[in-house]
């Protein structure tokens, strides 16, 4: 994308530092919630039972595993609403905007 005049791109890689990858990145931004929204959230979009949803969860790097490896972390704890208007500001800020 650089090659074509882009300032950035974004790329939504669950497996970022697994693969790698990450050394190809100028700015790594997570996406994280407190482990009880995510329990929820899990549960809400997967039907799943609460052990489930914990069993699922420890199988998962933490929040503080994203805190110490990425550049920036959004906080999804609110609506929809709100992690839409947090991801335009940084990709505005991004954008030079």
């Amino acid at each position: 994308h650089e090659m074509n005049g882009f300032k950035c791109a974004i790329i939504d890689a669950p497996q970022l530092f697994e693969s790698g990858f990450d050394d190809e990145c100028d700015i790594t931004i997570a996406v994280i919630s407190d482990y009880e929204k995510q329990l929820q959230r899990i549960m809400l979009r997967d039907a799943l039972t609460e052990q489930q949803a914990i069993e699922r969860l420890s199988n998962q790097h933490t929040t503080e595993y994203f805190r110490n490896k990425c550049t920036y972390c959004i906080e999804n704890n609110g609506t929809l609403e709100k992690l839409q208007r947090t991801v335009e500001q940084y990709a505005n800020m991004f954008k030079g905007e």
